[in-house]
């Protein structure tokens, strides 16, 4: 963040950084009570609000409190996991579960809906499974989680009438955004 933000501040002089904490005090006027204690008014034609996203926990009873991955973690791990379980079947579960898969994991795709990348074209959806399970990874999709166990570091996962079990979850079931 440090290179690619100060970078656009240094490269505009017409941006100025005011760090702190802001509030409305009316639609177009934002006060900011700043690091060093002072009060700073802003007056803006427009304000946009750039919180940013956060990944989206689906409430599956057990999830909560486990050390389940979101794709943050997963692209920091320090290690190859023996069986990653992933919750999710769009872009970026889909995308890390590869990147695991030819790295040696085992790996398994549990999707909500019928079919891979929903909002794509079914035949993406339907060629991209195939390619997917070709290089082995199991994929089940209509998988609605039931519970999630994290037990002597390895997760069990129930729906359908299945239980998956890994030593590694990544939770890649969309974002939300940061509005709270």
């Amino acid at each position: 963040r440090q290179a690619k933000y100060q970078g656009i501040l240094d490269a505009n002089p017409g941006i100025a950084l005011v760090r702190g904490r802001a509030q409305f005090k009316a639609p177009t006027v934002l006060e900011v009570r700043r690091d060093d204690g002072e009060v700073q008014e802003i007056r803006a034609d427009r304000v946009l609000i750039a919180a940013g996203a956060s990944p989206a926990v689906p409430p599956i009873p057990g999830l909560q409190g486990t050390p389940f991955w979101s794709s943050t973690e997963a692209l920091v791990a320090e290690a190859i996991p023996q069986h990653l379980i992933v919750l999710g079947g769009s872009v970026v579960g889909l995308e890390l579960g590869q990147a695991f898969a030819r790295l040696g994991a085992r790996v398994t795709v549990l999707e909500l809906l019928d079919r891979l990348l929903p909002i794509e074209d079914e035949d993406i959806s339907l060629g991209l499974r195939e390619a997917l399970e070709a290089e082995g990874t199991e994929v089940h999709t209509g998988f609605k989680s039931e519970s999630v166990n994290y037990r002597n570091g390895r997760f069990q996962i129930v729906g359908n009438g299945k239980t998956f079990s890994g030593d590694r979850l990544l939770v890649a079931t969309g974002r939300r955004p940061n509005t709270a």
